[in-house]
């Protein structure tokens, strides 16, 4: 009788000893699950953690997908990992008529010793087991996946071999769930930064739209204005300088009045020179578009315009992009814009400086367009003056004569043919002017 309680005692103390072990380990396994937030790196380290820990031969952890009926093994660990992955690797549909399947639809967990008597089994190729347990992992009523343990010896584990592995599961279900929404709020995120980002993009294309619309409209009004002024004032106009030219004619060389009526001829000319280019701007002359290569254009112009670059003490680079596509355009006035911008950035360096022309093939709010940039080396604009700059009659020249006409005339130009342009400028570095056109879709 003393020996028997010796006995019972030395084996409740080897019970207890046992379960504080597996407290420890699942206190190790819990510490270092507990803080992942990927769903399947959660799976993998649990499944290999457990096979350690527990000296299993196999742990495998699937998770059923979300809004399917299937099994995907999301972790595995063990001595046998290796060969079974590859066993699955050859089925057709993994282990979804096994016991995990029949737990994970039922949701009761299994402990089976010899698991050719189970009618439920369903061998894995390469790999012999003799004894199998299966818990189910559980989010309330909701089953989130299974955790698999195999043994190839028949009768390796106890009923208290499976309370340890339902308390893994407890703790695992916990972790998957609490990653799986860590996952979904991340993706929701995601999703909103996303929409962040593209909402920025639509509201700064909208506020260049605008910029672009308000600039349009005002260069119809005032074109619309200037067409009417230069019609009145171009008859006028005409007719003095018609009959100061026949006043002349019939005048003798050493009249007394003669230098005065050559001032009014000379004065009426530059009037109609402005009404001429009032005119321009109103862009009343008809257009005719053909298709053209602007590498051709720009050499054209630059053909015109070499010497006074020369003697104006300023550098020409150019860079024109080869193969880009031809466009649509009117030649003589694209050639008047290009002319125009070159002429300012004479005006911005007069002491010389460096004139670079590059022309490219670029993509933006979602077209593809062909660009033409000029940058200079010159005095640059005030950010005060940039928004303005395009506006009819505004000029930083008015001393030397500038009518504040060309900038909107070249707008407007680029304007009708479906394009624009953009400055960018650094007072004492020079200014950029770039001209965007778009590229016909064949």
């Amino acid at each position: 009788s003393h020996v028997a309680g010796l006995l019972e005692n030395g084996r409740l103390r080897r019970e207890a000893e046992a379960k504080a072990r597996n407290l420890s380990l699942i206190h190790e396994v819990v510490e270092q699950i507990i803080s992942l937030t990927d769903v399947n790196e959660v799976a993998q380290i649990a499944a290999e953690l457990m096979a350690r820990y527990f000296a299993y031969e196999l742990t495998i952890v699937a998770l059923i997908e979300e809004g399917e009926r299937k099994l995907n093994v999301a972790g595995i660990g063990g001595n046998a990992a290796d060969l079974v992955e590859r066993g699955l690797q050859l089925m057709e549909d993994g282990k979804e008529s096994g016991l995990v399947m029949r737990v994970a639809v039922t949701g009761e967990n299994l402990l089976v010793n010899d698991v050719n008597q189970s009618p439920f089994y369903q061998p894995i190729p390469q790999w012999d087991a003799g004894s199998e347990m299966c818990v189910a992992l559980k989010e309330g009523d909701k089953i989130l996946g299974v955790i698999d343990v195999e043994c190839q010896r028949k009768n390796a584990f106890s009923q208290s071999d499976l309370l340890v592995l339902e308390s893994l599961g407890g703790i695992l279900s916990s972790a998957i769930a609490s990653a799986g929404q860590y996952q979904k709020l991340q993706a929701t995120v995601d999703q909103l930064r996303a929409a962040r980002e593209e909402l920025q993009e639509r509201i700064a294309a909208q506020r260049m739209a605008e910029s672009k619309l308000v600039q349009a409209a005002k260069l119809a009004a005032v074109g619309e204005m200037a067409a009417g002024i230069a019609h009145e004032l171009n008859n006028p106009l005409t007719t003095v300088s018609g009959f100061t030219e026949l006043v002349l004619a019939d005048m003798p060389e050493d009249a007394g009045i003669r230098n005065d009526l050559e001032l009014v001829l000379k004065e009426t000319q530059r009037a109609r020179g402005v009404v001429r280019r009032l005119l321009d701007f109103a862009r009343q002359s008809e257009s005719v578009r053909v298709r053209s290569d602007m590498n051709e254009i720009l050499a054209d112009v630059l053909a015109l315009v070499n010497h006074l670059l020369r003697t104006s003490g300023v550098q020409l680079t150019t860079r024109f992009k080869e193969g880009i596509p031809w466009i649509a355009v009117d030649r003589n006035q694209t050639k008047q814009v290009i002319l125009n911008l070159i002429h300012n950035a004479l005006h911005a360096m007069p002491t010389g400086g460096e004139l670079h022309i590059i022309t490219d093939c670029r993509r933006r709010d979602g077209k593809s367009w062909l660009t033409i940039s000029l940058k200079d080396s010159g005095i640059g604009i005030a950010p005060e003056n940039i928004e303005r700059v395009f506006e009819p009659f505004f000029t930083t020249r008015s001393k030397d004569g500038g009518t504040g006409l060309g900038l909107s005339v070249s707008y407007g130009i680029i304007a009708d043919h479906g394009g624009f342009i953009d400055v960018t400028s650094e007072v004492g570095k020079g200014s950029t002017f770039t001209i965007w056109l778009p590229v016909e879709v064949e």
